[in-house]
This record gives structure tokens, C-alpha cells and sequence, in this order.
């Protein structure tokens, strides 16, 4: 009863944070669920069953590598900013909760691909909410932040998510809906390209990611035919992207033909003259920091922890202290913990990406590994992972891989004993 209670809560909380995104970030929602989580997971030990595997075994150092830094930390710094610091690693835990709900596991799926059926939807909603009828503002109700903001980065992968399972048919609609939830989609994704390089480029590495590696899987025959429709679907949404005004005052873009020109050419193009470049320069200039005084310098081992201002310890000069580590999380590792836990970060990608090579790789497990790389590729611009709106969803979806791997494990053992 506990267990299904917590299942619910989970899954509201998660919607929310799907749907609303920074929004209710300082709700401190996730946090509560996390621990709740916790509990549970000590509570339930006895009963409590996992793939223990190398993933794992790596998730379970992570987690102990920030408990110790953590106590290191609280000698240096203020606390909060030393927990804030330590739930980059912390939000793991979030994948190994997953297994609480193995008697409700296929319930808990598609609990989950219910939120993102409609997500589209709602994210619509709000934008014409916030652009037509508030004037392109929203009431700030927690911590400041306006209640209808949203991260393009993030809703690039949100965007995926739906994308994939409405590929794989895990979330349906009657043949009206489908064909709008894709026009949405599209135009949704128009505009994240126009705001946001690093979201553009997440949602296309995990969709080509999912599209090459499925190309010869048979349950997928209507995938080609979804591929035929991307340019009526382009024709449809693009005249609603050009009736579309937003402007983002703070990185001089709007909505465009010549911004998104210019935002995909930017990738590959350096031009000194735009704000892009230098979007592209700063960041490098600390990413070259962060790689001397680790690798080249004398925070080779350690790293310089969890508490620290990265931003102010590093000599990045920002309008005020918000910033604190740099848009790149797997630097972020390297500047807090050192070479030795970067290089386990990276050994824990491989060995979550490498199992797609195998001849018999579940799609649904290609789903869910696909859109981990989408996770990673966002968090490889922008501090991502760092917080609750996109560590949330990345490490649910890692759990709900990580725990299906053992069902399909499991399932193969027994029928070896059948025969």
C-alpha cells in the first residue's frame, strides 16, 4: 500500500516537473521524493532487488565519492551550497528507487509515458498563456522563478522523449491527435533550435542515435513511414513558427529564419562579429581552466570539491553569483572530484551506450539508451544535470533501463531452463 502510494506521488511529481520545468524548481519536490525514496529503498531491503552490475557498482561509488566530499565540504563551505553542490551525484539515487516499485513496475511505465503524452500539449498551452495572454511574463511562485519558464534545453529532450515513444507506439492517440501531437512537436522543436544550440543538437544526436541503430528492427516498418511525413510536417508548422513574435532580451535572439540560419551554422562556422561566438568563447576559455589545473595542474586527484564557486574560484567574471559551475557537466565531475572520478563518469557512459551494439538489444532498451545520450549531450552545453529538471527525468529512465535489463535477464534465464 505504502509502496503504491509513493508510486502516485512519484509520478505527479515527476509530471510537474516534466511539464512546468524550472518553473518549480524550487519547490524542492524532487528533493522530497528523493529522500522519501531513500527511505523506502532501507525500509524494503530485505525485499529489495537490483542488477548488481558494473553500472551499478559505479552508481553506488558515485554516490559514496559525494558523501565524502560532502563531508569534506561542510569544514570549507556554507551547507547549502555544499548539498546543492552534491546532488549532481546525488540524483542518481533516482534510478536505483525504481526497483521499490517491481510490483507495479509495467504500471509505473506507463504512468510515465502517460506524462509525456501530453506533454506537447501542455507545453503549448502554457507558451500561448505566457505569449498571449501575459504578455509574454508569469507569476513568479516559487523562489522568484516564473511559474511558466521553461528550458529550452531541457524541452528539447522532453521533445525526444515523446518523439521516441510515439515512434515505438508505447504512447497512442486516435489518427487526428497523432498527426497534431506531430505538428506540435515540430514546432516546439523550431523553436528550441531558435533559442538554444545545445537543445537543438540534443534532440537530433538521440533521434539519429535511435534511428540507426533501429533501422533493421522489424518491429519498426512504420518508422519509415513517420520519416516521409518530417517535410509535410515541416510545411505545416514552419508558417506557424514565422506567426510566432518571442524575444529573448537576455541572449539578443528571437524567432526567425535568419536566427535559426544563424544558430546552425554557428556550430560548425566561427564568426568573431556575433553574440554566438562569443556564447561559444567564454565557455571554452573556462573549459580550458578546468582541463589545467586537473589534468596539467595540481587538482589531478581530488579535483576542488563540492561548496566552491567555480565561477568566482576560476576568475569567470558573471553579473552575480547564480552561475556556479560551468555548462558542461561532465567537466563539472572533472573540476569538483578530479581525473580519477572523471575517468569512472566516462567508463559509466560507455558501458551504458556499448550494449546497444548486441544483436538481440531490446527496443525498448534502445529507447531508453537513446534518450540518455539526449540527457547527456544537453548537459555537455548547459548546467543540466546539476539540478532537478533534467536529473529527475534522466535518472528515472536510467532506472526503468537498468531494471527492465534484469527482467529481460531474468526472463532469458528461465527459458534456458525450458529447453
Amino acid at each position: 500500500m505504502l509502496t503504491r502510494v509513493y508510486m502516485h506521488f512519484y509520478l505527479v511529481v515527476l509530471a510537474l516537473y516534466v511539464y512546468f520545468n524550472r518553473g518549480i524548481a524550487y519547490t524542492y519536490l524532487a528533493e522530497l521524493t528523493w529522500l522519501i525514496g531513500f527511505l523506502l529503498i532501507i525500509r524494503n531491503w530485505k525485499n529489495y532487488s537490483f542488477p548488481w552490475d558494473r553500472k551499478v557498482a559505479f552508481l553506488l561509488g558515485f554516490l559514496f565519492i559525494s558523501f565524502v566530499y560532502t563531508i569534506i565540504g561542510l569544514t570549507r563551505y556554507g551547507a547549502l551550497d555544499v548539498v546543492r553542490d552534491g546532488f549532481m551525484f546525488n540524483y542518481m539515487l533516482f534510478a536505483l528507487v525504481i526497483p521499490v516499485f517491481k510490483d507495479q513496475f509495467e504500471e509505473f511505465k506507463i504512468g510515465v509515458f502517460r506524462i509525456y503524452k501530453w506533454l506537447p500539449f501542455v507545453v503549448l498551452a502554457g507558451l500561448l498563456l505566457k505569449t498571449k495572454i501575459l504578455n509574454h511574463t508569469s507569476p513568479a511562485i516559487f523562489g522568484g522563478i516564473p511559474i511558466l519558464e521553461y528550458k529550452n534545453g531541457d524541452l528539447a529532450v522532453q521533445l525526444l522523449i515523446t518523439s521516441l515513444l510515439l515512434l515505438t507506439g508505447n504512447i497512442r492517440y486516435s489518427l487526428r491527435y497523432q498527426f497534431l501531437n506531430a505538428i506540435v512537436v515540430v514546432y516546439l522543436f523550431l523553436l528550441v533550435a531558435t533559442f538554444n544550440r545545445g537543445g537543438m543538437l540534443a534532440f537530433l544526436v538521440g533521434m539519429l542515435f535511435f534511428l540507426y541503430y533501429a533501422r533493421k528492427n522489424a518491429a519498426l516498418v512504420n518508422i519509415k513511414s513517420y520519416i516521409k511525413v518530417v517535410l509535410v510536417l515541416l510545411c505545416l508548422s514552419f508558417p506557424l513558427y514565422l506567426l510566432t513574435n518571442i524575444k529573448d532580451p537576455v541572449q539578443g535572439r528571437d524567432t526567425g529564419i535568419a536566427q535559426l540560419q544563424k544558430n546552425i551554422t554557428s556550430i560548425i562556422v566561427k564568426d568573431e562579429k556575433t553574440a554566438l561566438s562569443g556564447n561559444i568563447v567564454w565557455r571554452l576559455a573556462w573549459w580550458s581552466k578546468i582541463v589545467d589545473y586537473t589534468i596539467a595542474g595540481p587538482y589531478f586527484l581530488t579535483g576542488k570539491g563540492l561548496g566552491i564557486n567555480l565561477a568566482t574560484a576560476d576568475g569567470i567574471k558573471m553579473e552575480d553569483n547564480s552561475l556556479r559551475s560551468p555548462h558542461n557537466f561532465h567537466l563539472n565531475v572533472l573540476a569538483r572530484f578530479g581525473v580519477p572520478i572523471a575517468v569512472a563518469w566516462i567508463s559509466f557512459l560507455v558501458l551504458v551506450i556499448r550494449g546497444v551494439r548486441k544483436r538481440d538489444f531490446p527496443l525498448e532498451h534502445l529507447l531508453y539508451v537513446a534518450v540518455f545520450i539526449s540527457f547527456m549531450v544537453n548537459a555537455s552545453f548547459d548546467v543540466a544535470l546539476e539540478g532537478p529538471m533534467s536529473a529527475f527525468p534522466c535518472w528515472t529512465f536510467l532506472g526503468i533501463l537498468f531494471y527492465s535489463e534484469m527482467l529481460s535477464s531474468c526472463t532469458k534465464t528461465e527459458r534456458v531452463g525450458v529447453y
